[in-house]
């Protein structure tokens, strides 16, 4: 297992180093302090498994980077951490493609309780902020058709066997390579599933798709 950890902060990065490397056996950490950085690690090691990374570093904006990150490495959860906890800002990061969300005030055993979630394919935030945010998602598709609200009897009536057997995947992390292997069908048909599974849950990416998945009590046990 790979991590890169992303901080400007020496020492914010050795303390992570010591917990994670505690934490999960046989772990490898990559370690960047700005932007650049972090995009130069993320070419040289594709195979990272996660990204752990500062909001607030030189040589980057937070949203762009994590979307050029989502953009570019969509199967690599970047979970950002924050001295700040306002909503806006993880809103817009959850928006952007982010997988969790952690305050730099979070005790350690709850940060890696959330890394070993978004490991899993979940999306961590914060407890206290979690229904708040949840509410407060922008989907500008979030409907059926004309002004029909998505809920989970309209999805499970445009969805297929196979397509809800995809999505319960996708909750679960896997890739599109993954799924594939798992089902015994090609990675292009796969896409043409996923993209229907898009369309009927209202929303523009995978993230999008776990989250209102979650929301409908969709996701996979």
């Amino acid at each position: 297992m790979k991590f890169l950890v992303a901080d400007d902060h020496r020492l914010i990065r050795e303390g992570l180093r010591y917990t994670l490397e505690s934490a999960f056996e046989g772990l490898s950490i990559v370690e960047a302090m700005d932007g650049t950085q972090v995009l130069q690690a993320v070419a040289d090691y594709p195979d990272l498994d996660l990204i752990l990374l500062d909001y607030f570093m030189p040589e980057t904006n937070g949203f762009v980077l994590v979307s050029e990150l989502y953009e570019h490495h969509p199967n690599i959860p970047v979970v950002v951490l924050s001295g700040s906890s306002d909503l806006t800002l993880v809103h817009k990061l959850l928006e952007c493609g982010a997988s969790g969300f952690l305050s730099k005030m979070t005790d350690h055993g709850v940060i890696l309780g959330a890394l070993q979630l978004v490991l899993s394919g979940g999306i961590y935030v914060p407890p206290e902020l979690t229904s708040v945010v949840s509410d407060r998602l922008d989907y500008p598709s979030f409907s059926v058709g004309s002004d029909q609200p998505v809920t989970t009897e309209r999805v499970l009536a445009q969805l297929t066997q196979r397509q809800y057997e995809v999505l319960q995947l996708m909750t679960r992390g896997k890739t599109n390579k993954d799924i594939s292997r798992q089902l015994g069908i090609t990675e292009s048909t796969i896409k043409v599933h996923v993209t229907a599974i898009l369309r009927a849950l209202g929303v523009s990416n995978r993230i999008q798709a776990v989250l209102v998945a979650q929301r409908l009590g969709l996701s996979s046990a």
